[in-house]
């Protein structure tokens, strides 16, 4: 119910902005789903982008993203990071994903993703835990 009282009190603006971040999310969750992380690349590499990232519009879409990406089930954190590429081109500044493995205690691996922009973590967590993975690939 809270959610819904906090939804129901911000500017048209917002909601109209989060509708969209909910829908960018679920189509890229669903692509992810369906192995077409090919056509989500050609998607938003299509999108010219002469800009770099501003810290207003990087937060911005930052804080769309995280809240949206609660109600959007298996929402990683690679969705996130390339639904936040696709809304940063779309309000057209330069952003990379940066893809990091790590082995943990048991040797075993885990990946992580992050979405950067203008020399800044935008999404994925603290810059101060990107040394702790190997960067495997900038997307």
């Amino acid at each position: 119910m809270t959610n819904l009282i906090r939804f129901l009190n911000l500017k048209f603006s917002e909601k109209v902005f989060l509708a969209h971040c909910i829908i960018v999310l679920c189509f890229i969750r669903i692509a992810l789903s369906l192995k077409c992380a090919s056509f989500i690349m050609r998607t938003i590499s299509a999108i010219q982008v002469t800009e770099e990232g501003d810290q207003k519009t990087a937060r911005m879409i930052a804080w769309g993203v995280v809240a949206c990406a609660r109600f959007v089930p298996g929402a990683t954190c690679l969705t996130q990071a390339l639904a936040g590429q696709y809304l940063m081109a779309r309000h057209n500044c330069r952003s990379i994903v940066r893809i990091g493995i790590e082995r943990d205690n048991r040797n075993n691996m885990k990946a992580h993703a992050w979405l950067l922009s203008g020399g800044f973590v935008v999404l994925g967590g603290q810059a101060s835990d990107m040394p702790r993975y190997a960067t495997m690939v900038d997307i």
